[in-house]
């Protein structure tokens, strides 16, 4: 019987009847395989196209740059940020834990975590109509109708990563500006 805190790609397997062994020996054999080809098409491009000129933006960069300046100018801690860093842990940890006890409470810890990162610009809409599309299914169809309309929005999501992938590798292939998949 699944436990209320497992990660989804273990309730996906318990789901599915695949052993736990195996499908984590998958997940960390699949993860490694595309964090070294992830940084080994990265260091391509940028050895090939130039860093500094060709490249727009560094993933990543005003983190680096942050920890950069706290490395070479650090200051005393503030209590006021010690307050602000207990009270963001507080609501995330409460959150979970109102996930877990509560069918009723939907929003996800995460969420908070993530709500100040510039991409909500990108895909608070996106998000906003899922959540309505989710909330409207579950209220009006119930579970089942829930469960029905899944294949649809994981197709949704796969078309849109297939389609943004193809069109990137296409353009890389043919060194042709083409449809980019974030901006």
């Amino acid at each position: 019987h699944p436990m209320p805190h497992q990660l989804e790609s273990y309730k996906l397997a318990d789901a599915s009847g695949v052993a736990r062994r195996p499908w984590t020996i998958a997940l960390l054999v699949g993860g490694a395989f595309a964090a070294f080809v992830t940084f080994w098409i990265f260091l391509h491009l940028m050895y090939t196209n130039g860093a500094a000129a060709k490249v727009g933006y560094a993933y990543g960069y005003a983190t680096f740059a942050q920890i950069a300046s706290w490395t070479r100018n650090p200051a005393k801690g503030d209590p006021a940020e010690w307050i602000a860093t207990a009270w963001g842990f507080g609501l995330a940890a409460g959150m979970q834990w109102a996930r877990l006890r509560f069918a009723w409470f939907t929003l996800h810890p995460l969420a908070y975590a993530v709500t100040s990162s510039y991409q909500m610009n990108i895909v608070w809409l996106p998000l906003t109509l899922a959540w309505m599309a989710k909330a409207t299914l579950l209220r009006f169809g119930g579970l089942n109708a829930f469960r029905r309309a899944l294949p649809f929005f994981f197709g949704l999501m796969l078309g849109q990563f297939v389609v943004g992938s193809l069109w990137n590798i296409l353009g890389t292939w043919l060194n042709l500006p083409t449809y980019r998949f974030w901006d």
